[in-house]
């Protein structure tokens, strides 16, 4: 029977008309009892499929928005709940329909529910009632809009697309701004993990960008004997990414830096920049009284750019200030001549200034350049400037130290266990409560033959654990608490806290009488500053 009230909406274009065969080839082969009705969106195409009835949408002006459109079907479907889905989502494993039904029978109760998101957005999340998903914190996420495979109010959708003329990458950063400002009641759900998801797809894998092939598509395609001909299209080149006119067209220049304070001051060290730069000159300026030594800047998120004429001033509290030496400056980027070029994910720099010279203020003034050469994207591709000698090396150990503190900088640290038995298979893990900086509990099931329980908390680190407890439970149903010294290579513990500096894993003896552990605690994030003095001084 057809399910009335909700309806797949796919959004594509003429000149994806090549990939809509393999779209819906996986869409059939990874969702055979899809009962939806479906709905393709593009200009002109009145496109036939051998597996579902497709029914055609065209807008009025083929030369609107993404929104436009996305508004124009809208009002051509009757269905009130929306499964939105791209063209180049590519299915890689088989949708849960019964968590879809969930889903729907969730979004349906409370009208304040905007939109569940099948993709583990970055973002700051909580629990909530809606087992397999947390709830956007909208006020710390900066993409809470996202356009990944979800399912929608459409009564709410239409509210974020409706008289305005946005592209997509337009409408995920103001439509994030309209939920946090005019729509504050609205509520969005991400689901918790990738691994553990409903719709299975990775856009950052199997699909398109900016027109170009992903390589492992090619893979998923043979795998799925789907025929493709990549060569017309070509395959992606990450080196080049910022000469795709999706990444110019969204790029911006949202800055942080790091200050180092040898953590002499409690809360958090990292400092956003107030306004946002797009191409062309930029001045950016951060109070910054009591740092020394070095600086960390961040110039944004995005790669495949340059700055021209970069400058840092720094002023210090004795009156004086200096413009540093580029050539002493270090990190992600590649020089030439005048040209600090960026070309690789999340770039950084590190500023040294003077030694034992209290600073106040640091400014920061460049011009984005935007795009640049082939030749120069392809050069610098993943390359980086290394310290000049073991000192400044010294400076960048200075930083991290302050980076475990930059509360801003970890927002997705969470629960996500894993247990291996023997070196082997993960176990299964019953997971009751799995939330950052509040209580978990995870039960680990121990089959039969096991004899070492390797255990993360985490695939994160830079956080703590207090009130950490480890129950063993015997097949006779006995409750007894190890005594966590017995725990191997389980972090040293300071003032009740065990920090977590990296993800690896605790090895936990067991025997033939055990039937389960259950491990409990509070995840801390960030560390505080008296518990990072004691442990990065052993």
């Amino acid at each position: 029977m057809i399910k009335s009230d909700c309806a797949v909406l796919i959004s594509s274009c003429d000149s994806y008309a090549d990939i809509l065969d393999a779209f819906f080839e996986t869409l059939h082969i990874y969702w055979p009892g899809l009962e939806y009705p479906i709905y393709l969106s593009t200009e002109t195409i009145e496109y036939n499929n051998k597996h579902f009835i497709i029914n055609n949408i065209h807008p009025g002006d083929i030369n609107c928005s993404w929104t436009e459109r996305i508004t124009d079907a809208l009002g051509k479907i009757k269905a009130k709940y929306i499964l939105l889905l791209l063209d180049d989502f590519f299915l890689y494993n088989y949708v849960n329909e019964k968590k879809v039904a969930s889903c729907l029978e969730n979004i349906r109760k409370d009208k304040n529910n905007a939109a569940f998101l099948f993709y583990p957005i970055f973002g700051n999340y909580k629990n909530c009632e809606h087992d397999g998903f947390l709830e956007i914190v909208k006020s710390k996420t900066f993409v809470v809009t996202a356009i990944v495979a979800a399912l929608w109010s459409k009564k709410q959708l239409l509210k974020y697309t409706k008289k305005y003329k946005e592209n997509i990458w337009e409408f995920e950063q103001n439509a994030t701004i309209r939920s946090k400002t005019k729509y504050k009641k609205d509520r969005f759900f991400v689901t918790k993990s990738n691994d553990d998801n409903i719709i299975f797809y990775d856009f950052i894998k199997y699909g398109l960008f900016s027109g170009k092939w992903f390589k492992e598509t090619e893979k998923l395609f043979e795998r799925l004997n789907i025929k493709m001909d990549f060569s017309k299209r070509g395959f992606y080149d990450e080196a080049l990414r910022g000469m795709q006119n999706s990444i110019i067209d969204s790029f911006c220049l949202n800055s942080a830096i790091i200050p180092n304070y040898d953590l002499q001051h409690d809360g958090s060290s990292y400092i956003k920049c107030d306004d946002i730069f797009y191409r062309g000159k930029f001045m950016q300026e951060y109070d910054i009284v009591g740092a020394r030594d070095v600086i960390r800047w961040e110039p944004c998120a995005q790669w495949g750019f340059g700055i021209k004429n970069l400058t840092f001033k720094v002023f210090y509290s004795d009156g004086t200030a200096e413009i540093i030496n580029n050539d002493l400056i270090f990190g992600s980027f590649v020089k030439k001549d005048d040209l600090f070029i960026f070309n690789m994910p999340s770039p950084n720099i590190y500023i040294p200034t003077q030694r034992d010279n209290i600073m106040i203020k640091l400014v920061i003034t460049g011009e984005i350049i935007m795009p640049l050469e082939e030749e120069l994207l392809k050069l610098s591709y993943n390359m980086e400037t290394k310290p000049i000698n073991h000192q400044f090396e010294d400076l960048r150990n200075k930083l991290y130290k302050e980076f475990l503190t930059a509360e801003e900088k970890l927002p997705f640290v969470k629960s996500d266990p894993i247990a291996m038995l023997n070196n082997k298979a993960k176990d299964n893990l019953n997971i009751i409560v799995k939330s950052r900086k509040k209580s978990f509990v995870h039960n680990i099931i121990v089959s039969k033959n096991a004899n070492v329980i390797k255990y993360r908390a985490s695939s994160s680190s830079c956080f703590g654990i207090t009130d950490l407890k480890v129950q063993i439970i015997n097949k006779d149903g006995l409750k007894s608490y190890l005594n966590l010294n017995s725990i191997k290579k389980l972090p040293e513990c300071f003032d009740g806290v065990y920090p977590i500096f990296e993800n690896n894993f605790w090895e936990i003896t067991v025997d033939n009488s055990v039937s389960n552990i259950i491990i409990s605690g509070k995840i801390e994030v960030p560390i505080r500053n008296e518990v990072l003095r004691m442990a990065l001084k052993k």
